[in-house]
């Protein structure tokens, strides 16, 4: 069904036009987009200015923020368009800082452009970046190393759990440790080293950081169904749906634990709402929310098994214990496996059907340090370096975190160097297809040096797990975003707009040249 960064969120005409379609013709109905009509009636993304300031005393300690932003929302709303300014974007500004007072105002304007709706992040991304540009800057103008600014500011551990300025609690995190690890890492202090090479070859060379957190979880109530089969298979039925997150491995990971059952013998349905209930994939939600409720029904589908078992055994229902599959008579060697008991049921009895309902949510953090070299005979930008440490809470699969981590980082660096919807002046996009609007290729990015932090579990599920689906690119905006600004910054340019294209970077250079000269 294609990637999920946010377009499906929304309910588009065409999804329900199909679909009356369908039904008044009673027969299937396909509708095909092409490349072009995607991009002109699909949703954008990222479109808003922020004029931000901050506030510090005479020790670096900062006192407030004040932001004014204007966010684009298309021609025409879609369900998440106000509340990415409104909503997500103010509920992660303030970052891993302990900021005394904050003060937005936020005006959301009606254009004639794509109406603007989730991309991955939607409004993390925005809200971290000013906050993150800003203490570059703060550093610079106060001469304080810009690690050691951030550090001073950030909330302390034992204030956890830390209640923010939009009234969310932030549950565990140590993010201190967090950017130490991150400069350690990446060998920040050794820059200069590298910076001196890059200039033997005629290239500019930057460095870059920001820290950031993010709010997840999007609804916090999720449904499964768990059933047992006389074939050798237990099915989960999910209200989530991958979209290559990697969920079926996962869930099959969790409930092949969790039963103590081959991973082979369990079996994964997404996204049938015949089946259960469901809200589908997004804010990274699915684990978060979706497996807390897999693991709470796979405790009520065991205590059913040895209602169900004590029945098939004559015994009280406390005198039976499961293991490895099977359930028996305590004190015995009578019992049942798991599958001969699903045979001995009528059809579809082995099941049960349980709703998970969290009440708080999680709170991912980290460091990302990127590094740059451009050309100034061209303005060409390259990433040439970037690594992370990312408080995941509890990972369950290692391996799926880092490919999350990874592709979110692409899509940052996208953003920075490359993406932009173009419109002429009567309003007509011009990047319209793959051949103009222009991408991150494999070749665009560098080996990613990522680390996770696993030593602060998430308090408010039982997985103790925090959403990774869209941190990569939260924290890689900012971080590159600065490293930009670092390399231009000996040749006097102060400021720039994404994306960082070629011919921009040049004419600031430029520009820059003709006033010192």
């Amino acid at each position: 069904m294609g990637g999920g960064f946010g377009t499906k969120v929304a309910v588009h005409p065409e999804d329900i036009l199909v679909v009356y379609a369908a039904k008044k013709l009673k027969r299937p109905v396909k509708w095909t987009a092409t490349r072009t009509e995607d991009f002109q009636a699909s949703v954008h993304g990222r479109d808003q200015w922020n004029y931000a300031e901050l506030a510090f005393d005479a020790t670096g300690k900062i006192l407030a923020l004040r932001v004014h932003t204007l966010a684009n929302t298309g021609a025409y709303l879609t369900n998440p368009a106000l509340l990415i300014p409104l909503g997500l974007m103010s509920k992660v500004i303030t970052s891993v800082y302990h900021i005394p007072a904050m003060y937005l105002d936020t005006q959301c304007v009606l254009t004639n452009t794509a109406p603007i709706g989730a991309y991955r992040g939607a409004g993390r991304p925005e809200g971290i970046y000013p906050m993150e540009r800003l203490m570059d800057m703060a550093a610079r103008e106060m001469g304080i190393d810009p690690v050691s600014l951030r550090e001073r500011n950030m909330i302390r551990t034992e204030s956890l759990p830390y209640t923010t300025l939009a009234g969310d609690v932030i549950d565990s995190g140590n993010f201190k440790e967090v950017i130490k690890r991150a400069v350690r890492q990446m060998d920040w202090d050794g820059f200069g080293v590298r910076k001196a090479e890059s200039a033997s070859r005629g290239l500019l060379r930057g460095q870059g950081l920001a820290c950031y957190v993010e709010w997840t979880g999007g609804d916090l109530t999720e449904t499964v169904r768990i059933e047992a089969d006389a074939d050798g298979t237990v099915s989960l039925f999910s209200g989530t749906q991958g979209m290559g997150q990697g969920l079926e491995t996962v869930f099959s990971q969790l409930l092949s634990e969790q039963l103590e059952i081959p991973l082979e013998a369990v079996r994964i349905v997404q996204g049938d709402t015949d089946q259960v209930k469901g809200l589908g994939s997004f804010g990274s939600r699915s684990l978060f929310v979706g497996g807390s409720a897999l693991l709470d029904g796979a405790k009520e589908f065991l205590e059913k098994g040895k209602e169900l078992a004590a029945e098939e055994l004559e015994a009280a229902v406390e005198d039976i214990s499961y293991q490895n599959g099977r359930f028996e008579v305590v004190g015995t060697s009578i019992g049942l496996g798991i599958f001969e008991l699903a045979a001995r049921q009528a059809e579809l009895s082995f099941s049960t059907e349980t709703v998970k309902n969290l009440e708080e949510r999680s709170w991912p953090n980290g460091c990302h340090i990127a590094e740059v070299e451009i050309d100034p005979e061209t303005g060409s930008v390259r990433l040439i370096r970037h690594g992370t440490v990312d408080d995941t809470g509890n990972p369950i699969n290692p391996m799926i975190v880092e490919g999350q981590l990874h592709g979110g980082i692409a899509q940052g660096a996208g953003q920075v160097l490359l993406e932009q919807a173009v419109y002429d002046s009567e309003g007509q996009i011009l990047t319209g297809s793959f051949m103009d609007y222009a991408m991150p290729r494999a070749d665009d990015l560098p080996f990613f040096e990522s680390s996770t932090y696993a030593d602060a579990p998430c308090l408010t599920n039982p997985l103790g797990a925090k959403g990774v689906g869209e941190i990569g690119v939260v924290g890689s905006i900012p971080a590159i975003a600065n490293a930009i600004l670092d390399a231009l910054w000996e040749r006097g340019v102060r400021t720039f707009d994404m994306p960082a294209y070629p011919q921009k970077i040049w004419k600031l250079l430029q520009k820059q040249s003709r006033e010192t000269i």
